[in-house]
């Protein structure tokens, strides 16, 4: 189990189109403030290597649109590790 906290940088750059609302996009940049909270779990499978697997829940911190959006936003992650 772990728990950590993380700083996101957003942005995001519209390369052509339009909207929902017919207008053309704007690019933008800003930033947001989350709690972490996981499980992660690790098996050895051949000497220093092993597979890991990990979960993890955002919890905004903030009210604005962007905080908000980390609401409901996990992350699920599956790799291998190696151990010196």
């Amino acid at each position: 189990m772990f728990s950590g906290f993380a700083h996101h940088f957003i942005s995001g750059g519209y390369v052509g189109g339009f909207g929902y609302d017919g207008e053309h996009g704007q690019d933008f940049a800003d930033d947001a403030n989350t709690v972490e909270i996981g499980l992660n779990a690790e098996e050895d499978i051949l000497g220093p290597i092993a597979i890991r697997g990990e979960a993890q829940q955002f919890i905004p911190l903030g009210n604005d649109y962007l905080a908000q959006m980390q609401k409901n936003r996990r992350a699920y992650k599956v790799g291998l590790a190696f151990r010196f």
